[in-house]
């Protein structure tokens, strides 16, 4: 055996191993390094890469790229990654992954410092914040509307006769204190007549022309007494007319709590997109975030061309062009965290390359779990035109949302709890526009209509027992435009489910209490016109006994010692003869 010829080739086996180990291994691993940090515009750690020469692979161990959105957390990390590459490739100077498997893969845990390269991408979705908006107004509008309407409807001082009634005998109150003011000023100016009477006596010269003067004003004073009586007298009348307009108001609220049953019929789609808006924008902004994610951190961007050397680069005609990375196949494996729980997965990862044109197939991911989440995704995209469009379709189960309260339970609340959330959605990119659909489904549910008003506590009842029947709820949503001017259609059972539980509610609870509400309605109305009526009574009464002592005090105005002579053209005797 040649010894020499052995050892000759052993060192020189050793020579390429240690080239290997010590050279090509750290200078592609900093090449994987850099080459990361141009993708994802982010720190790339790898903390070890080791390489294969027969069949070309690739070792990579415990590899960490930080997210540019939250630079203190990784966007994704893993454990270990074993690639096989394609020779042929390898000898192109292309890095062609033909299959690979990935373990211990987890996305967006704290890291100890920052990965922060450039500034941070923009990720305030206005047009989300201004959706919850839009559901926070139309669930403070509509619940405004439920207590207006059931508060007016059941109270019966919201009624036209009660409200009647009350309005009369204020109007009334104000007529009999007009007659007695007036009264009180006949009373005063009587009381000026007789001391200007008094005081002639003490004067002989100025007697004639003050008992004429007193005549006259006591004349003055007559007219307005028989004005009064005037009006006293047609007060009957006006008395029995407003009573009439009672009773054809009192008659006008049983025909309208008659035909007003359904009165509370409210908007299937407002109810839906108030109850429901804010949680559905959370899942929407969540989708938008991924597609969004996807395609800033799988750029559509050609590689730069590599600086010119001296020689001459001989092009081989080959029948499949080769992008420069081209992973074909990925196996994934790894966790998910979930409400703060681990959860095991597994995917595939196929298509990805930094030439997509030359490639000619979009990019295609699947991620599922069958933990607690069941995830189930399938995503493309495609960035083979100018224009990246990507399409998302998932599955998951969402956490169990806390229980929602809507309204204000002194005046009406309506509260909603699920044990179990699930999301279908569906999501196509097209650059900045945005389209697809998100169903979110709940069950099993409980949702409970109540309010601490008294009035309600009937209502409460017959609420608990129609809304007690809604097992589970579906709710669509439909979007469409661009990422910062979103706009949707919300379409849910819950919706018409409350409405028309409402709608029952309130209508047995009004079959149920409508002759109580009339009949407390007519008390109500012939208690105020009872009142009205004595008021009317005893005021009218005293009235007339004013006018008549008002004419008595008048008649001893009248100086008995003129006997009968005009004075000063005044007829004392036509005054005797109008005051009886």
């Amino acid at each position: 055996m040649r010894w020499s010829y052995l050892l000759s080739r052993a060192v020189l086996l050793g020579l390429f191993w240690a080239m290997f180990v010590f050279v090509i291994d750290p200078l592609l691993q900093r090449g994987v390094v850099w080459g990361g940090k141009a993708v994802f515009q982010a720190e790339v750690e790898v903390d070890d890469l080791d390489t294969g020469f027969f069949p070309p692979e690739i070792a990579l161990t415990k590899v960490a790229v930080a997210n540019t959105i939250k630079p203190d957390h990784n966007l994704f990390e893993f454990d270990s990654a074993d690639i096989k590459l394609d020779a042929w490739g390898v000898a192109r100077k292309k890095l062609i992954v033909e299959e690979g498997n990935l373990t211990g893969l987890k996305w967006d845990r704290p890291r100890d410092k920052s990965g922060e390269l450039d500034e941070l991408i923009d990720w305030e979705w206005k047009s989300i914040e201004v959706l919850k908006q839009a559901a926070l107004n139309r669930s403070e509008a509509w619940m405004k509307e439920v207590i207006s309407k059931t508060k007016g409807e059941l109270d019966p001082n919201q009624l036209e006769s009660v409200r009647l009634a009350k309005e009369l005998q204020e109007e009334w109150k104000t007529r009999f204190d007009d007659l007695e003011t007036r009264m009180r000023k006949v009373e005063e100016d009587y009381k000026q007549i007789k001391r200007n009477i008094d005081f002639a006596d003490k004067n002989p010269v100025q007697k004639v022309k003050t008992y004429a003067q007193s005549a006259q004003e006591a004349d003055r004073l007559l007219n307005e007494i028989q004005s009064i009586q005037q009006e006293l007298k047609q007060l009957p009348q006006q008395a029995e007319s407003d009573f009439q307009k009672v009773e054809l108001a009192r008659l006008r609220d049983q025909e309208r709590l008659k035909k007003k049953l359904d009165f509370v019929r409210l908007d299937p789609t407002a109810i839906s997109e108030a109850m429901l808006g804010e949680e559905l924008a959370g899942h929407l902004q969540s989708a938008l975030e991924w597609g969004r994610w996807v395609q800033q951190n799988f750029p559509n961007t050609d590689p730069p061309e590599p600086e010119r050397m001296r020689g001459t680069t001989v092009e081989f005609v080959i029948a499949e062009p080769l992008p420069s990375v081209l992973i074909r196949k990925l196996n994934l494996t790894g966790e998910l965290y979930y409400q703060q729980q681990p959860e095991p997965f597994v995917g595939i990862l196929q298509g990805w390359t930094t030439e997509p044109k030359v490639y000619g197939k979009p990019l295609e991911i699947e991620l599922s779990s069958q933990g607690s989440l069941q995830l189930v995704l399938h995503g493309t995209i495609d960035q083979r035109s100018d224009e990246t469009v990507s399409r998302i379709a998932l599955r998951f189960q969402a956490p169990i949302p806390p229980e929602q309260m809507f309204g204000d339970p002194k005046e009406f609340a309506i509260t909603l709890a699920a044990q179990s959330s699930s999301i279908e959605a569906t999501l196509l990119l097209k650059g900045e526009q945005a389209s697809g659909e998100i169903l979110l489904t709940q069950a099993p549910v409980e949702i409970k209509g109540f309010s601490a008003d008294p009035k309600r506590v009937a209502l409460n009842d017959v609420l608990a027992r129609s809304l007690s029947g809604i097992n589970q709820l579906e709710s669509r949503v439909n979007f469409s435009g661009d990422v910062h001017d979103l706009s949707w259609n919300v379409h849910s059972n819950l919706g018409e489910q409350i409405s028309t539980g409402l709608t029952t509610a309130l209508t047995q609870s009004w079959q149920a209490g409508q002759e109580h509400l009339e009949a407390q309605a007519n008390q109500l109305v012939k208690a105020e016109m009872q009142t009205l009526s004595q008021s009317m009574t005893s005021r009218f009464q005293e009235l007339n006994e004013e006018v008549k002592v008002a004419q008595g005090m008048l008649r001893t105005v009248v100086p008995q010692t003129a006997g009968g002579l005009p004075l000063n053209g005044f007829d004392l005797n036509s005054l005797k003869g109008v005051i009886r």
